[in-house]
């Protein structure tokens, strides 16, 4: 062999090997993202029940956001920057007690619109109560279903960009509850826990001056996820509810995990109902028809000894020519284990 041609295989075999060590890493780093500082959890851990987050804008960094775990009874403040979460202070949403214990807020979802936060609450009976058969349990139960059953707005100031800076900036609503009550389309759910079909919000969503509640459970045979719509002035302002339920087909047994508007419409995180193994998808909803578009299964996330994580977080970032690209935090591994994926346009 030549010299000339040894030299032109030894740099090929060379580039060969850069591209293999070099950018096969980069593309993976480049969709997990850093959390500085720690997403905080129960008993002041970092968190591994994340269940939320929404920004103050949907474009460019950085960006003010404020994300939930469901152990909590307060919201973190976090800040946004290419490939980065900045972990900031906590922000007390709720004090309910039992017996000289927090009962947690079981937030779910955190949306953003026009200078407020709203985290929304479960409003479900807690898991694994259907048995609960003495006073101290019953009493136990209602004071969680209490507890979850509250729509929290936080101000935003823009001046100095910080989330209610003030206690008074922190109101509270319950008047989804009695919306829910009211509704017939949950008559046969209502006073059941999740595992056996029950009520349970997990996604939040403001658009059109509405407020949408994505339903976990129940998902209703033949008719799909319910998604409970409502004149977002209702709940601190006093004007007339004017209630809709949605029914939207994301598959037998599935329901919402979370809610973002976009692209003139709502992204649906979906997701098995119960706690079982299944495929998360993404859809796009018209925020209006019985139908969406199924968008992307999303890949089956798992922790080392094999348990899968669950996506219950999702944020719109940006777009490109290849399609819109979105931050998903997991349920399960700590801080939320935080990536992109991109989706297809809708």
């Amino acid at each position: 062999m030549t010299p000339v041609r040894t030299t032109i295989n030894a740099l090929l075999t060379l580039a060969a090997l850069c591209w293999t060590l070099s950018a096969v890493p980069l593309l993976a780093q480049d969709s997990i993202w850093n959390v500085q500082g720690e997403l905080i959890g129960d008993k002041g851990k970092a968190t591994e029940d994340m269940s939320g987050i929404a920004c103050t804008t949907d474009t460019g960094f950085p960006r003010t956001c404020l994300v939930i775990d469901d152990e909590l009874q307060a919201a973190q403040v976090v800040t946004l920057t290419e490939g980065n979460i900045a972990a900031g202070r906590l922000i007390k949403l709720t004090d309910d007690q039992l017996n000289g214990k927090p009962v947690e807020l079981d937030g779910e979802g955190v949306a953003y619109a026009d200078g407020f936060f709203y985290v929304i609450g479960s409003h479900g009976r807690p898991r694994n109560s259907g048995a609960a058969v003495s006073a101290e349990e019953m009493a136990g139960v209602a004071a969680r279903i209490t507890a979850s059953s509250k729509l929290a707005r936080l101000r935003f100031d823009a001046a100095s960009g910080e989330i209610a800076p003030q206690p008074e900036d922190v109101k509270i609503s319950t008047s989804l509850r009695t919306l829910i009550d009211a509704e017939p389309a949950f008559a046969l759910f209502k006073d059941k826990p999740l595992e056996n079909g029950g009520i349970t919000i997990e996604g939040i969503a403001i658009y059109k001056d509405r407020l949408l509640a994505g339903f976990r459970g129940p998902s209703v045979d033949g008719k799909g996820a319910v998604i409970l719509s409502a004149a977002l002035g209702h709940f601190f302002d006093g004007q007339a509810a004017d209630a809709k339920v949605h029914f939207v087909p994301l598959g037998p047994g599935r329901g919402v995990r979370d809610l973002a508007p976009y692209d003139n419409g709502i992204l649906i995180l979906a997701g098995p109902v119960g706690d079982v193994e299944g495929t998360y998808s993404v859809f796009w909803w018209d925020g209006a028809s019985a139908e969406a578009k199924l968008l992307r299964d999303l890949p089956a996330y798992r922790s080392k000894k094999d348990k899968q994580w669950k996506p219950e977080g999702l944020l719109p970032l940006d777009r490109n020519a290849e399609g819109v690209r979105v931050l998903l935090l997991l349920d399960g591994p700590k801080d939320g284990a935080p990536r992109t994926e991109r989706l297809p346009y809708p």
